[in-house]
């Protein structure tokens, strides 16, 4: 009987999440919240491969208007070096986990 208390209680623990998928899930909605304010698009339709070629407001100009934007989301400041570099969404959540990670 003892036993089968045991094993009932043991089903009902709640599993330990793993910090580095919530802090990358994390990344990915703060940087989609981000980028849906700055082009005007919804947030849940942006994809890890939408880049500019994907997203009509993604041009040069909204370029530099994401970049700002995320440098105050996340507090962190982009190399003038790689601001052209960042090409797509996943480009940018790779940066933007390794900053993090890095707190």
């Amino acid at each position: 009987m003892a036993e089968n208390l045991l094993c009932h209680r043991r089903a009902r623990e709640v599993p330990v999440e793993d910090p580095h998928v919530v802090k990358e899930a994390s990344i990915q909605r703060r940087l989609r919240k981000v980028m849906g304010a700055v082009f005007g698009i919804e947030p849940a339709t942006i994809a890890p491969a939408d880049s500019p070629e994907t997203v009509a407001a993604w041009d040069s100009v909204g370029h530099l208007q994401l970049m700002l934007a995320l440098e105050d989301e996340f507090q962190i400041r982009f190399d003038v070096d790689e601001l052209a570099s960042l090409k797509s969404v996943a480009m940018i959540e790779a940066r933007l986990a390794g900053d993090v990670a890095s707190e």
